[in-house]
């Protein structure tokens, strides 16, 4: 439906690739690199390249593009599969027995989450996301090596992984009534490890190709990202729906980011009201959600908000405690943003 409105064609692969995803291409095809770096005082400042984007997802495209497809194909294939994988983890594991409707519809809410235009175009959130899911399933069973796999590849795959190291110490301290102090120091300090052992692989590679150890830094300069108050730079995004009333399709990105907020304040009074009976991986999901928030409030720069609230998708996993009186709407609400953001999308106004 997106496609047809934006009057592009639904199965042509490269209509999925627009923005950043040229720059997961270009690494799939040719490496990291930096170009037009600037100097100040005889130390770089600054570089444009590729280097500020993560490598796992590119490195698959080019492992699926030797069976002959091309690039695009290959990075629409991994996203749709990732997604996919996301729907059946939530579904037969992170979903424990209680409401099946509640359930279901909180499964039907993840399909249709808001910024999931981004889990089915060629880019890696959803090859991110299946992997922290997997990592905190298998470290809630005390499964470390499967954690820690997993976790790594989270953190080889987004720039921003490395901050979901810190979710295993929570759980460190959430088992104390149930494994031993060693049991959970070496699986907290496992797979923490590994997960900072993925950030710094990619400074490895950076280093090897691009001849800078801090290729990543370099690149990054240039989004004008820095320490901003959260609340008012909510406030800025919100305010053209809140305020000018841009709920129009068009201009849906407003509203979604309010309609985030909103799910966020719904899963903070789901996790108070419910913290005494609340699952480890409950908690720790909702703290994963926070940070992934938060974080990019507190950063700001040309960030794009609707982008960055794609990670949110686990909040599914405390909202299912929702009355189907109230998931309903939010599934509808989901549906609207969904089809008003890929639309957009196709047309190539959305970042």
């Amino acid at each position: 439906m997106a496609a047809t409105i934006a009057g592009k064609p639904f199965w042509n692969a490269k209509e999925y690739s627009h923005w950043d995803s040229g720059l997961y291409l270009s690494i799939a095809e040719r490496g990291y690199e930096l170009t037009s770096c600037e100097e100040i005082a005889g130390t770089v400042t600054h570089c444009s390249g590729n280097a500020a984007w993560f490598p796992l997802y590119s490195l698959t495209i080019r492992v699926i593009t030797a069976l002959g497809i091309s690039p695009e194909a290959a990075g629409v294939l991994i996203s749709n599969a990732c997604f996919l994988a996301i729907l059946l983890v939530l579904w037969n594991y992170l979903f424990p027995d209680g409401d099946k409707l509640r359930n279901f519809l909180a499964l039907l809410f993840a399909a249709v989450f808001p910024r999931s235009v981004y889990y089915q175009n060629v880019f890696p959130i959803s090859l991110f996301l299946i992997g922290v899911l997997l990592s905190v399933y298998f470290f809630e069973h005390v499964k470390t090596a499967r954690a820690g796999l997993f976790g790594y590849a989270a953190a080889l795959s987004y720039p921003t992984g490395l901050f979901f190291a810190g979710l295993f110490p929570l759980l460190f301290f959430a088992h104390r009534n149930i494994h031993s102090l060693k049991t959970r120091f070496v699986n907290a300090y496992v797979v923490t490890c590994t997960v900072v052992a993925g950030f710094l692989s990619v400074m490895v590679v950076q280093t090897v190709q691009t001849g800078r150890w801090n290729a990543f830094f370099l690149n990054q300069t240039e989004y004008g990202h820095g320490w901003n108050n959260p609340l008012r730079l909510l406030w800025e995004r919100i305010k053209p729906a809140l305020v000018e009333y841009r709920f129009s399709f068009h201009e849906a990105e407003y509203a979604q980011t309010l309609f985030v907020a909103v799910l966020m304040m719904l899963a903070t009074g789901l996790v108070w009201k419910n913290r005494k009976v609340l699952t480890r991986l409950e908690w720790v999901l909702y703290a994963f959600c926070l940070i992934y928030w938060v974080m990019p409030l507190v950063v700001g720069g040309v960030l794009s908000m609707y982008r960055a609230e794609s990670v949110l998708l686990p909040i599914v996993i405390i909202l299912r405690k929702l009355h189907a009186g109230i998931l309903i709407p939010l599934i509808l609400s989901g549906i609207y943003f969904k089809l008003a953001l890929s639309t957009a999308f196709f047309a190539g106004s959305l970042m």
